[in-house]
Parts: C-alpha cells; sequence; structure tokens
C-alpha cells in the first residue's frame, strides 16, 4: 500500500473512533434517552480525552494523529506539513467523520423514536450563538479555537528545546487516601505509562 493511502485510511479510522467515542457519547449518554443516566458534561470531555488519546497511541507513529482538519491546517501554517501532501489526510478526516456520523445515525435507527429526539436535540452539535451551550458569539468562539489548536501544534523545540514533554496528574478515585499517579510522556510518539501507589 502505497504511503498517501496509508494516510487517508488511518486518519479515517481515527476520525471515525473520535465521532463514534465523543458525539457518540453525547448523543447516547447525556440523559436523552435513559432519564436520570447521564455521564455530563466531565463524562462527554473523557469520552473525548479518551478516544483522542488510543488513537494517539495507536495510529500516532504513522500519521501524527490529526484525525481533524484545523490540527491538520495548522501543521501546514506551521510548516510541519507540505500542503501537497495533505489532501489524504483531509480525505480520510471527512470521510471518517462521514462514517463515525453514520454508524451512529444507523444505531439511532434501531429504537423507535430515538433518532427523532437526537436529531431534535441537534444531534450533537454546538457552534456559537444559539447553537453554544453558553451563548458564546462567533468571536469568543474563533479566539478560543485558534488558540487552543495553536497549542495543540506548537513545536516542542521552540517551546524549550526539549524534545520530552512529561505531566503527571495525580488523584485519588476511591476517595480513600490512596492517589493514582498517570505519566504521560511525548518523545515523538505518544506512550502512557501508569503508575499506582498503594497505600500500605
Amino acid at each position: 500500500m502505497n504511503e498517501q493511502a496509508r494516510i487517508g485510511i488511518v486518519e479515517a479510522i481515527g476520525t471515525a473512533v473520535l465521532v463514534i467515542g465523543g458525539p457518540g457519547t453525547a448523543i447516547f449518554a447525556t440523559g436523552s434517552f435513559n432519564e436520570g443516566l447521564s455521564v455530563g458534561i466531565l463524562g462527554v470531555s473523557l469520552a473525548f480525552g479518551l478516544s483522542l488519546l488510543c488513537m494517539a497511541y495507536l495510529i500516532g507513529r504513522i500519521t501524527g494523529c490529526h484525525i481533524n482538519p484545523a490540527v491538520t491546517l495548522g501543521m501546514i501554517v506551521t510548516g510541519k506539513l507540505e500542503a501537497a501532501k495533505s489532501a489524504p489526510y483531509f480525505v480520510g478526516q471527512v470521510i471518517g467523520g462521514i462514517v463515525g456520523a453514520a454508524i451512529i445515525f444507523l444505531t439511532l435507527t434501531g429504537t423507535d423514536g430515538y433518532l427523532d429526539i437526537a436529531q431534535n436535540a441537534g444531534f450533537a452539535s454546538n457552534g456559537y450563538g444559539e447553537h453554544s451551550p453558553g451563548g458564546f458569539d462567533l468571536l469568543s468562539v474563533a479566539i478560543l479555537e485558534i488558540v487552543i489548536t495553536a497549542v495543540f501544534v506548537a513545536d516542542q523545540p521552540v517551546l524549550g528545546h526539549h524534545r520530552r514533554v512529561e505531566l503527571d496528574l495525580d488523584f485519588d478515585v476511591l476517595g480513600d487516601g490512596d492517589e493514582g499517579r498517570v505519566r504521560l510522556i511525548d518523545e515523538d510518539s505518544l506512550r502512557l505509562a501508569t503508575a499506582v501507589d498503594v497505600g500500605v
């Protein structure tokens, strides 16, 4: 398989997983179908983050795991990706988004009324103005999107000439005082190392 086809296929798979994991969670697990059962905003955020983390781990070595046209565009603007080589990324992302949405759509058609409920709720879409959960205007949304995308595509050497970035997160899952630790290490590819502190 040639490199361009491989990039397109991998980006399509990654984007489909992100769409199923993120918007799929927003549609199926936020209380629209089962009163009182909702993962809430935190659950949807974690679903997006875990979907992206899994895909970064799985396909990051192959394509860099853009799985978002905004990230690909940012990579072009910063010179990390030649514009002439970007077509498979964009094509794969659009196809993957359509496939992911189609899987959610087909799943919703399997039960009476669920598709109508999801469509009336906006099918997990958001935006600005009346389509923003907080009512934010276009300028606010554009500024946030530009800043966050810039952070995602920031060149690590420019940020201090380091190829290795570590982030330690301590958490107490059970509330019993025993903390767990997650360390994310990024050195050209993303690796997830976990170590759990066991209280004695």
